[in-house]
């Protein structure tokens, strides 16, 4: 079963199936491949194979080779699709190493910035360039396990202890509700129950 997902100029080609026999999986996939292939030369279309990549959902126990056409298709370990690291076990540890070194970029600037400015700036700051790094994929990156919410909370609340000009260990929490700033644990949340409820009003496409 082949499912496609395409975004602007993005195209994404998931295949599953549910075989107890990892070759008969692999010869599949592998027709699967060369149907798409004929599909794309038919319509005279083109895809850049070199900037294509494969990623099995599987434990990385033996060398796999995948072609498109007569080119072989980069087997990889991680994947950036649509600004998040997909990684083959699905644990988004890189993902959430490249959110801290962003953030960490934000605390630089509102390290200098927040002496020039007010503080109800440094707020605005935060909702319009922090914020949206947090929020956006935070369902798919979030949901694997809360360690990884934990070190993006670390970060959140050391800018805000910036923000507000406080020590490194004084305790934010009443400044979050204070000013209506989520948690990236309470956004996680914020964001599921969003998703739940547009789910049961019938609201999400699954197309």
């Amino acid at each position: 079963l082949i499912r496609p997902t395409l975004f602007a100029d993005d195209a994404n080609l998931l295949i599953s199936r549910n075989k107890p026999v990892l070759v008969e999986t692999e010869t599949e996939f592998q027709k699967e491949l060369q149907d798409v292939d004929g599909w794309i030369k038919v319509n005279k279309l083109s895809l850049n194979v070199p900037k294509s990549h494969c990623m099995p959902f599987k434990k990385k126990n033996r060398k796999q080779e995948f072609a498109m056409g007569s080119e072989l298709l980069q087997i990889s370990d991680i994947v950036k699709y649509l600004g998040i690291l997909i990684d083959r076990n699905l644990k988004f540890q890189e993902h959430i190493e490249y959110l801290l070194k962003k953030l960490g970029k934000h605390i630089g600037v509102i390290s200098r910035l927040r002496h020039f400015v007010s503080r109800s700036v440094l707020l605005k700051y935060y909702n319009f360039y922090v914020k949206p790094v947090l929020q956006y994929g935070i369902l798919i990156y979030g949901g694997n396990t809360f360690a990884n919410l934990d070190k993006l909370n670390v970060y959140q609340r050391k800018l805000f202890r910036l923000i507000l000009f406080k020590k490194k260990t004084a305790n934010v929490d009443n400044d979050f509700l204070r000013h209506d700033i989520l948690s990236v644990t309470q956004l996680y949340f914020y964001e599921l129950i969003k998703f739940s409820f547009r789910s049961v009003r019938g609201e999400l496409s699954c197309e």
